[in-house]
Parts: C-alpha cells; structure tokens; sequence
C-alpha cells in the first residue's frame, strides 16, 4: 500500500499533462501512487494517459468518466478508488515541486499531523514566477480557528489524511468546490500544521477555470457558503463568519459585477448575509486582509456602490 495517492481529475488536458506527470516522475519521495480521472475529454488527454503509464515507473491508476461530471466529483471517484493513508491532488495543468510530496509528508509524520500545508508558486503565461506565499501569518495566527479562517481555497496546497473525507464529499460545483469541503475538513482535523516552502506550482492560463467570470461563478460561490454554514461546527463562528465575508461579500460580489448579474441580486445577496451576520465589519480576522480588500469591504458596508464598482472596473483591468 502507497504512502499517499496523488489524485488529478483531467478534463481536455492534452496540452499540459505530460508536464504534470514529469513533477510527478521527478518527486524525491517515492512511496506514492497516482489515480487519474480523465472527466470524459473530447481532445486526446485520454491516450496520452495511456501511453504515460504505459512508458512510466510510477504506479498510475487511469479512470475512464463516462460523461463529464466536474473536478468536485471527479475528485471524490479517486478518493474511493485510494487506500492510502493520505491524499494529495494536483490539477492536470499545473505541476509539484521535486520535494513536494517528500516536505508534506515528513511534516505530517513529525507532527502525526491530519492537515498539512505548504505555499505555491504562479508561474505566469510570460513564463516568469512569482511566490504566491501565505504561510506566514500563521507565525501570529496559530490555532484551529485561524489554520480554518486563514487558510488558501485550493486541496492542492495540502496533503490530508484520507480518513478526513469519510462522510465528507466534495460537492458537485463546477466553481469553488474547494472552497467549499476545505473548511469543513479542517474543522474535522485534530492536528493541522504547515510549512513555509512553495512546492506547488500554479501555471496561469486565459482559459483557466479558476479565473473565468460568469453568473454561474457567482451562484456557485453562494452554493459554497450555503454548503459550509449548513455542516458548521458553532465553536468555529468566528472563522465561519469570515469565510463568508471572504466568499459571499467579496469573491461573490466582485464577480457578480463583472459578469453583470443584476444589481438587486446582488443588492439582496448582500442585505441576506447582513441579516445573518450582525455587526460582521467587527470580525477580528479582517485586519489580516490587505488594504485593497478592505478598502472593498468598506465599500460595501458603507453600501457605496458606485466605488464598489469603481473598484471591480480597476480589478478587471489589473487582471488582463
């Protein structure tokens, strides 16, 4: 039985994941193996699956999607096809560190640890890299209520114990599943930790799903709230609250108005959460946040639309 299982939903991934596979090949630790859920892609990812496993010395588990169904459930098909003790995920076009698995690995075994994080890297469409870092914060915010508040929203950045998602899927989201399942796993872990490296490389691409906008991303970022508040451990009500403020009053707002959902909606969206958290301006995780989101956010309990609008108009010219 492997030490962890690496899994990777792949959707029409022709172009990136031989690349994903050569991090996967050049990894320093090597009692892994690797299950792969190719999500019914139309180009030619399947084959090249194929031949990768045929050609590799990796242990690779490739399962056939008969229709497309998502990462969120792509993920959860590979969670039930594993045993290891724990789980990693990579998407099929981005890529591990040589040390990735070996660094998050032995952190977990030295802290018999049920979560551990590690930092990322972007690597940009003009080839260039940038650190994407966010573990230092927890040099000052250190207990489960903080890992949960402050941690990233992507399962690529960790590596869990797999007995986590028992009774825990992913949910069926198109956008934000991690989001979603991230919080709640960590709710569930006894002992989370971290460390400081990035080992996890994110390559930026123009039709990458992470960074589309569309009415769909707003709905399936309030559908991620719904998920988190409806499955809440209450000793966690102020990460809680501020997941939310991060997810509905800022992601769901700032894309609402890029992707020109209709101002009551979002209006109504923002008066629904107000009802639901009094006074949510006081949450003491918002000092952490920079300036520009907090600059946002006092737009939006001032209800100053005009620069909350101001501000996505910059955001979506910054983003280009």
């Amino acid at each position: 039985m492997s030490k962890i299982s690496v899994i990777i939903p792949c959707y029409n991934a022709e172009k990136y994941i031989k690349k994903c596979f050569d991090g996967l090949e050049k990894q320093i630790f090597k009692e892994f193996d690797v299950i792969v859920i190719d999500d019914f892609s139309t180009d030619n990812s399947l084959n090249i699956l194929y031949k990768i496993k045929q050609k590799s010395k990796l242990k690779i588990k490739v399962i056939e999607m008969k229709q497309n169904v998502g990462p969120g459930e792509a993920r959860n098909v590979g969670i039930k096809a594993s045993d290891s003790e724990y789980l990693a995920f990579c998407d099929s076009d981005d890529y591990y560190e040589e040390n990735f698995l070996y660094c998050l690995y032995n952190k977990a075994v030295e802290q018999s640890a049920d979560v551990v994080m590690c930092n990322s890297k972007l690597k940009l469409q003009n080839g260039s890299f940038r650190n994407n870092s966010y573990t230092n914060i927890f040099k000052l915010y250190n207990t489960k209520s903080d890992y949960i508040a402050l941690s990233r929203t992507s399962l690529c950045y960790l590596l869990l114990r797999r007995n986590l998602f028992e009774d825990l899927p992913i949910p069926s989201l198109r956008n934000g599943e991690d989001m979603a399942i991230i919080p709640l796993l960590l709710a569930k872990a006894k002992i989370i930790t971290h460390i400081d490296n990035a080992l996890y490389v994110y390559c930026v691409r123009k039709e990458s799903a992470s960074v589309s906008v569309s009415a769909n991303s707003f709905w399936d970022l309030l559908k991620c709230q719904q998920i988190i508040e409806k499955s809440w451990n209450k000793e966690y009500q102020e990460a809680l609250q501020f997941i939310g403020i991060k997810n509905v009053l800022y992601s769901a707002v700032l894309i609402g108005i890029k992707a020109k959902v209709n101002t009551k909606v979002i209006k109504d969206t923002i008066r629904k959460f107000e009802r639901e958290h009094n006074k949510w301006y006081l949450n003491s995780y918002i000092k952490t946040l920079d300036f520009r989101h907090r600059f946002f956010l006092k737009t939006i309990k001032y209800r100053c639309l005009v620069l909350t609008k101001a501000y996505v108009f910059l955001h979506s010219l910054l983003m280009k």
